[in-house]
């Protein structure tokens, strides 16, 4: 797997040591290029901060991410804005999602590490989804 898009889920299921956490680790080892969005670091910081009650564990969260080889794109909203009106009928991603579904295909990558089926709505292959 070359490109492959990381979503707040697979975050989560990281920093919680979900019941996944070993098959996301696996997964994220095995890409070339891991990247995820601005949007998806605020979800993912927001998440951290509510679960735990303190900023102070995002921010470390945060710190550690900075240190991987997770590229952070930062997508233009006029871009997004356009993506969105194109992809709005094909069921109900947030903003976040949305984001992210638009820099991969962008990027050429074809699956997302998620556990959200609805990236298939926009071609996209949710790793961890049920089928």
């Amino acid at each position: 797997m070359s490109a492959l898009a990381v979503d707040t889920w697979a975050f989560a299921e990281l920093f919680q040591a979900g019941p996944r956490a070993d098959e996301v680790t696996s997964v994220l080892d095995e890409a070339d290029f891991l990247f995820t969005t601005r949007e998806v670091v605020a979800e993912t910081f927001n998440f951290i901060a509510r679960r735990t009650g303190a900023t102070r564990y995002a921010q470390a969260w945060w710190d550690d991410l900075r240190e991987t080889h997770v590229r952070v794109f930062e997508p233009p909203l006029d871009e997004l804005h356009t993506f969105i009106h194109k992809a709005s009928a094909r069921g109900a991603l947030s903003f976040t999602d949305l984001s992210l579904a638009f820099v991969a295909q962008r990027e050429g990558a074809t699956a997302i590490a998620t556990g959200d089926a609805e990236f298939r709505r926009l071609g996209l292959e949710p790793l961890f989804a049920a089928r």
